[in-house]
């Protein structure tokens, strides 16, 4: 079975933070959430934005 690996470098994920963000993912979604983090852990952002990536998307399917 060939699926897509959602959590890629260059998976549906990525482009979601991309497009919902306007950040680069030249370097993957994790080094745009480090790096855009602010005061908030990197965790807590990476954890709300999947929150918020699996909402959007359920309602898509």
């Amino acid at each position: 079975m060939d699926e897509e690996f959602v959590m890629g470098q260059a998976g549906a994920f990525a482009e979601w933070v991309r497009v919902r963000t306007g950040w680069s993912m030249s370097l993957g979604w994790a080094a745009a959430i480090e790096r855009h983090a602010g005061a908030e852990e990197p965790l807590d952002v990476f954890f709300r934005l999947l929150d918020e990536y699996r909402l959007t998307t359920a309602e898509d399917r």
